[in-house]
C-alpha cells in the first residue's frame, strides 16, 4: 500500500494468517487492515470461528511492511 517507496521510514503494514488447504496450499483465512506510514504498528485483535480454523494444525502468521 505504501506509495512513497522512496523514503526508508515510511510504511503501511498489516499482516496475514494463513492455514494450509488439502493440497498443502497456504490459503489466507485473515488480513489486517492497513496502518498508514507507521514503522512500529498496533493492530486490532481479531477473532476467528472454529470452523474457520477447520483441522488446521498449523498457522502461519505473515507480516508485511
Amino acid at each position: 500500500m505504501d506509495k512513497n517507496i522512496i523514503r526508508a521510514d515510511s510504511s503501511d503494514p498489516y499482516f496475514a494468517l494463513l492455514k494450509l488447504d488439502a493440497a498443502g496450499k497456504p490459503v489466507e483465512i485473515c488480513r489486517s487492515k492497513h496502518i498508514s506510514s507507521d514503522l512500529n504498528p498496533s493492530w486490532e485483535p481479531v477473532e476467528l470461528r472454529a470452523e474457520i480454523l477447520g483441522d488446521a494444525r498449523e498457522l502461519t502468521l505473515q507480516v508485511a511492511p
